[in-house]
C-alpha cells in the first residue's frame, strides 16, 4: 500500500474588493436552460470547495446542469465531451467506459464525485446528479491530487425535505431499455432525509461473431445509491452516499475492425544465397515462417528461385493469406466478423463500490470545517485485442489485463474555509491523505 500525504496547507486566498471583477471573469461560464421568460436557472456549484453560483465563480469553468443533461441525454463521457469546449477523449475504451481525457491538449484529468477523487470512468456517474463541473487547467491549490489538463466535478442530488422522485423508461433497437429513478424520504423533516435510486440498462450487441456465435459490443449495467442526509443540530451536517455499479460488456472498446490492407508492405531486405535479396513484406510471397522450418526450407527456397529465374521479383510474408481474410471481411462489411484473436472474443467485467461521507460543522457565521472522507472498491477485469479479425500476426500483441483481487483507495480531506476583513478576503486552508 502507497500513501501520500499533503499536510497543513492546500491554501487558497481570494481577494474580493472589487465584486464586479467575478462574473467578468468567469469565462466559458454555464449557460443553463431558461426557467422562465426573463429568469435564468440557478446553478450551485462547489469549484472552490464552497457552494457559489456558477455565474460569480472567477474561474475558467464549464457547467453542466442537470436539465441540460437531461435535454441533451448525457449518460457518459463521450456525452459529456460534446458539451465541453476543448475537453476530448484520448486512447479510452467503449463510450460508457472512456477514461482517458484532454482538455485544451493537455493530458492529466481526474474525477472528483461530491467532493471526493473517483475514476473518470462507467455510467453511474452520470445518474441523478445535480451537475457536472468541468473545471480547465491546473488544479491542486484546492485539490490534494494536482493535475495538469483540469478536474470534473460530480455532484449528486441529495436528500430534500419533499417526498417526491421520478420513474424513466425507454426502449428501442437491438433489443435496448432502461429503467430509472429514485424517490425522496424525509424520515424525519429537516433531520433525517434519505434519497434511493437505480438504473437499469440492457442493449444487444451490434457486431456479430460467427466464429464464437455471440454479439460484441452489448451495453449492460446495473445502478444502485443511497443517499443519507443527517441533521442532528443547526450547525452540523452529515451526508453519506454509497453507489453500486456493476457494468459487462462482450467488448473491450479498445480493438478495431480491419478492412483494408496493402499486403506488399515492406519491412526489410533479407540476403539468401544466389536469390539475392528478397523483401519481407506483409503478405506476399511464401511465408517467412517456412523458410525458417527446416522440413519445409528447401522447398520454399526453391520456390523463390524459380520466381528469380523466371525473371519475377521473389518475396517473403509474415502473413500470406492476409489479402484473402481483409477481403473476406469487407464482404461481411462492418458489422459481421468471422472470428477474434481471443478464444472466447474480448469482454469487460467491472464491478465499483464508492462511499463519500461529508462531514460540516459551521463554526460561526464566518468560518466553516469540512471533511471528505471516501472510499473506492474496484474489481475489474478485462481481456482485448488490437484486432477483432483473426490474423495470428495480430493475436501476438493481444493484451489480457485480469485483476483478480479489488483495487481499493482511500482518501480523506479537512477544509476550513472563512471570511475576514468584512467578507473582502476569503480563504480555504487544508490537509488532504490519500492511500490506495
Amino acid at each position: 500500500m502507497n500513501a501520500r500525504y499533503v499536510a497543513a496547507l492546500l491554501g487558497s486566498t481570494s481577494l474580493l474588493a472589487i465584486g464586479t471583477i467575478a462574473p467578468a471573469r468567469a469565462q466559458e461560464a454555464a449557460q443553463p436552460a431558461a426557467s422562465g421568460p426573463s429568469e435564468l436557472e440557478e446553478v450551485v456549484v462547489t469549484a472552490r470547495r464552497r457552494e457559489e453560483r456558477a455565474q460569480t465563480v472567477p474561474i475558467t469553468m464549464t457547467t453542466v446542469s442537470q436539465i441540460q443533461m437531461e435535454t441533451q441525454e448525457v449518460h457518459n463521457l463521450n456525452d459529456l465531451a460534446k458539451d465541453i469546449p476543448g475537453f476530448t477523449l484520448c486512447c479510452g475504451s467503449s463510450a460508457g467506459n472512456a477514461t482517458f481525457t484532454w482538455l485544451r491538449g493537455v493530458t492529466g484529468v481526474l474525477g472528483y464525485f461530491n467532493q471526493a477523487p473517483v475514476d473518470l470512468y462507467g455510467p453511474a456517474l452520470y445518474f441523478d446528479l445535480e451537475n457536472v463541473q468541468v473545471l480547465k487547467g491546473p488544479q491542486g491549490t484546492l485539490f490534494g491530487l494536482a493535475t495538469n489538463g483540469g478536474a470534473v466535478l460530480y455532484e449528486s442530488k441529495k436528500p430534500t425535505n419533499d417526498f417526491e422522485g421520478f420513474v424513466q423508461a425507454e426502449g428501442g433497437n437491438l433489443g435496448h431499455y432502461q429503467f430509472q429513478g429514485a424517490v425522496n424520504i424525509p424520515i424525519v423533516p429537516d433531520k433525517l432525509l434519505v434519497r434511493v435510486g437505480g438504473e437499469i440498462n440492457e442493449t444487444d450487441g451490434y457486431i456479430h461473431d460467427i466464429g464464437d456465435n455471440k454479439d460484441l459490443a452489448n451495453e449492460d449495467y446495473y445502478i444502485g445509491r443511497v443517499t443519507v442526509t443527517a441533521r442532528p443540530t443547526d450547525d452540523f451536517e452529515n451526508t453519506t452516499v454509497v453507489n453500486y455499479v456493476w457494468d459487462s460488456s462482450n467488448y473491450a472498446g479498445s480493438e478495431f475492425i480491419p478492412y483494408e490492407v496493402n499486403p506488399g508492405t515492406v519491412f526489410a531486405q533479407i540476403p539468401l544465397p544466389i536469390v539475392g535479396a528478397v523483401p519481407l513484406t506483409l503478405g506476399n510471397g511464401p511465408a517467412l515462417a517456412a523458410l525458417e522450418n527446416p522440413a519445409t526450407a528447401t522447398q520454399t527456397f526453391l520456390q523463390l528461385l524459380s520466381i528469380k529465374s523466371a525473371g519475377g521479383q521473389p518475396s517473403l510474408s509474415f502473413f500470406p493469406n492476409i489479402a484473402q481474410l481483409y477481403a473476406q471481411q469487407r464482404q461481411l462489411g462492418w458489422y459481421t466478423i468471422a472470428g477474434t484473436t481471443i478464444p472466447g472474443g474480448p469482454y469487460t467485467r467491472d464491478q465499483r463500490w464508492n462511499i463519500v461521507n461529508t462531514s460540516t460543522f459551521d463554526i460561526n457565521d464566518n468560518f466553516s470545517i469540512k471533511n471528505v472522507l471516501s472510499y473506492q472498491e474496484i474489481l475489474l477485469e478485462q481481456r482485448s485485442s488490437t484486432s477483432l479479425l483473426s490474423i495470428p500476426m495480430l493475436a501476438q500483441t493481444q493484451a489480457t489485463v485480469p485483476h483478480p483481487g479489488p483495487e481499493v483507495q482511500y482518501a480523506d480531506d479537512l477544509q476550513l474555509t472563512g471570511k475576514l476583513l468584512n467578507d473582502d478576503l476569503t480563504f480555504t486552508l487544508g490537509a488532504f491523505e490519500f492511500l490506495s
